[in-house]
């Protein structure tokens, strides 16, 4: 019954991937790359594991740019206070997710090459822009951020701001 259940999300997430995201966000992104340079996509660690949505936009743009997805899972695990979802957004600033490094060797995965971090909704920018942190900390290089969809109206602390807009 898991499996079912895994692969139908699965295929609901590549076909919500597919649906939403767009031929200008691809140019959009194209444009903050450098073609000459090998590009990797990894997904921001879901928090139960069963997010499968970032994985799918991920390796959605691979496909369509020429780069490789790279799987979190097994490299990185997160670490919080609870389920995101279960937490009102004006309340995650002061639930911060963590991330922690299980396997150093993998990093060889991503070491060297652009690296496009990829979110599906982007609410308070707190994960995303943690797992930058962590990935920076770990020697990692971000080229890029890229996700399905953001809050407009967003209300990010200045320094959540310019850190991703440095990171842009």
């Amino acid at each position: 019954h898991k499996g079912s259940v895994g692969a139908a999300l699965s295929s609901a997430a590549r076909r919500l991937a597919d649906n939403t995201w767009t031929p200008q966000q691809t140019r959009e992104l194209a444009a903050r790359l450098d073609p000459g340079q090998e590009t990797v996509f990894i997904p921001v660690p879901s928090s139960t594991g069963r997010n499968q949505l970032p994985g799918a936009l991920a390796k959605k743009l691979a496909a369509e740019l020429g780069g490789t997805y790279v799987d979190y899972r097994g490299m990185y695990e997160s670490k919080g206070s609870g389920f995101m979802k279960d937490i009102a957004a004006h309340e995650r600033p002061f639930a911060p997710r963590k991330y922690e490094l299980t396997n150093p060797e993998r990093l060889q995965a991503l070491a060297g090459k652009q690296v496009v971090v990829v979110e599906d909704i982007v609410t308070t920018g707190s994960s995303m822009y943690r797992f930058v942190k962590a990935l920076r900390r770990d020697g990692i290089k971000v080229k890029t951020v890229a996700s399905l969809t953001g809050d407009t109206r967003l209300d990010a602390p200045w320094h959540l701001v310019k850190d991703l807009q440095n990171t842009l």
